[in-house]
């Protein structure tokens, strides 16, 4: 349903691309020239199956590690191969990979790699990548949504299919482990594919194919409006950057979800994440790629 070719965006560090296909070839290229550096299958490597819409996480690097999810079982779940010959490394956990990118962040002051496989949310030791800890998550549908650390010690997680959003809220126990439990459940922000977007204690996404805002003190929503289907949202600035499904963006504002200007650029269903570099926005689909000059507002 997504047409051929990748899923992934390629991950860039210093001289070198690191591109994970949707078969599960994770390869790394020269910057340069594109000539190919190593290569490893990490479902055959790592004795995992090729999830039912393909692979979709790209990969992580952490110091001289590239962190994909294969999906395997002991321990070989979050995977760690050498940056500089793609040995492996190191992994951790046992739950089969589905759609979302491996995400470093520092939570109860400890580094952890998080990843959203097919049975929950997991955090992960950032060295070892043994789990630390984990939360379910309903798993009758895809899960995609990247999970969006809130705090110190706090963590939104949302999938779509009338799942709905939780805020989750970390805690160590009398012996010193980490558990997780959750604050709050609500059902105003289903995020299918959207990659949602935290600024200022609100939550923004599109809920089943609306654009929203939920309070993250609450979970209640605090507006919903504008109909982008399942596409993708970027915050620039103070403001925010909608890749619409049937291919149009769109400039809005998120305090009102009021709609300042729109480009119509693809004529066809676009799923993949919008980039922004400077002026220069690159959008793409399954069958073309597009660059936009924007034009900058005075000051």
């Amino acid at each position: 349903l997504g047409g051929t070719g990748p899923r992934a965006t390629p991950t860039i560090v210093a001289n070198r691309v690191l591109a994970l296909g949707a078969t599960g070839i994770l390869d790394c290229l020269d910057l340069a020239t594109g000539a190919l550096i190593w290569s490893r299958d990490i479902l055959e490597e790592h004795g995992a199956g090729l999830p039912e819409w393909g692979v979709a996480g790209s990969p992580l690097v952490r110091e001289n590690r590239v962190i994909v999810c294969a999906g395997g079982t002991d321990g070989r779940s979050l995977v760690a191969h050498d940056l500089a010959t793609g040995a492996f490394v190191s992994g951790g956990g046992s739950a089969p990979a589905h759609y979302g990118s491996p995400l470093f962040a520092v939570l109860l002051g400890r580094p952890q790699i998080i990843i959203f496989h097919a049975y929950g949310v997991t955090g992960h030791d950032e060295q070892t990548l043994a789990p630390v800890w984990t939360h379910p998550w309903k798993r009758n549908h895809p899960h995609v949504c990247q999970p969006v650390v809130v705090g110190k010690d706090r963590i939104f997680v949302s999938s779509g299919y009338g799942t709905g959003g939780e805020l989750l809220s970390l805690e160590r126990d009398p012996t010193g482990s980490i558990r997780a439990s959750r604050r709050w459940r609500s059902l105003s922000m289903k995020a299918k594919f959207c990659n949602v977007i935290e600024k200022g204690g609100f939550v923004y996404g599109l809920d089943d194919g609306i654009l929203a805002c939920v309070d993250l003190a609450s979970g209640r929503r605090r507006w919903k409006q504008g109909r982008y289907g399942h596409g993708q949202i970027l915050l620039v600035g103070e403001l925010l950057l909608v890749m619409g499904e049937s291919g149009e963006v769109a400039l809005v504002e998120p305090g009102n979800g009021r709609e300042l200007a729109r480009i119509e650029v693809f004529d066809m269903k676009t799923w993949n994440p919008p980039a922004l570099a400077g002026r220069y926005l690159f959008v793409r689909n399954h069958r073309e790629a597009a660059c936009y000059r924007l034009p900058i507002a005075d000051g």
